[in-house]
Order: C-alpha cells, then structure tokens, then sequence
C-alpha cells in the first residue's frame, strides 16, 4: 500500500519530524507549490523493517506478533473545487493529512487519521469534524488497506466544506444591510 501511495502521489524522498512546518509548501496566493507528495514520516528503519516483514509473508495472513511497527505517514495532494460555471480561477487548494498505521494494521488494527489540514480553507472545527468522520469510517475497513479509501474521502469531505463555506460568506455578503 504505501508503495502504491508513493506511486500515485509522489515520494517526497524526505522524513521529518512530525511537528515541523517548513513553511514552503504553500504560496503566497494560497496555491500549493508542489501537486502532490507521499511521505512516511516514521524513520527509515521502522520502514524497511516493515518492508521486510511483509515481503517475507507474500500472500499469507501477517500474525499480530510478527506484524510491522507502527508507522506515521503524510500524504499531501491537491483537491479541486467545484464551484460552479461561475468560477473560472484556479480553483484548487492542498491538503496535507497525517494518519498512523498503528502495528498491526490493516489485519489487527485501524489507520488513525492524526492531522488534517487546507492552509487557511478550513477552520479547526471543520477539520477536526472531517477527521472524526474519517476515523469512524477506518473502523469499518479493519482487514483491509484503508488509507486510499481514507484520502479520497477526505478530498471529497474538505471539497464539499470549502464549497459550502465559500457559498455562506457569499450570501452573507449580500445580505441587505440592517438600518
């Protein structure tokens, strides 16, 4: 799974520290500097001993006392907005989202999505929603690799909510004014 991640969304080649913001990833117009980016923020040994352990299974059941360290992995990808026929600018914002594979996953545990966030497009309460209803839909998929199913639907989620928040402070916006 995390190969094919990094397929799709590109090898960031880098592991930092989990707290560390660089500050380079957005522009100064709210526009991401790269497309995308896929990167296991765990240290390089947790991920080659997982590697190993998984490739020595093949096709067979990984038991729960052999299975791969926990790892934490950040996935960053552009999500497009559907704003209508009204719109014609970039319509495009990035998301960064965090989630752990705690030991055991997928066969023995759920992925826990840790962070989510949009840069300025989506207030805290927002996010922290979205990753509530992201972890209540892990827990349906124990058994089976969740993270892709976990990243498009938080694409989808941090859409709609941009969409609906931009469409309310425009309406807001041309509310009469009170005398």
């Amino acid at each position: 799974e995390i190969d094919a991640l990094e397929v799709i969304y590109g090898h960031d080649g880098h592991h930092e520290d989990p707290g560390e913001n660089n500050g380079n990833d957005w522009d100064d117009n709210n526009h991401p500097n790269r497309l995308s980016s896929f990167s296991v923020v765990s240290n390089q040994d947790d991920l080659d001993k997982a590697r190993a352990i998984l490739q020595e299974a093949g096709d067979e059941i990984v038991q729960q006392s052999e299975t791969p360290p926990e790892m934490l992995v950040e996935i960053q990808t552009p999500i497009a907005l559907d704003r209508g026929e009204d719109h014609h600018q970039g319509s495009t914002v990035r998301a960064r989202l965090r989630i752990r594979l705690p030991r055991g996953y997928p066969e023995h545990a759920c992925a826990v999505v840790c962070s989510l966030s949009a840069h300025k497009a989506l207030k805290r309460p927002t996010c922290d929603e979205i990753i509530s209803t992201l972890n209540d839909k892990s827990k349906t998929l124990l058994g089976a690799e969740a993270m892709m199913d976990l990243i498009e639907t938080a694409k989808t989620m941090v859409a709609d909510c941009i969409v609906a928040q931009e469409e309310k402070e425009q309406a807001q916006e041309h509310l009469p004014a009170d005398e």
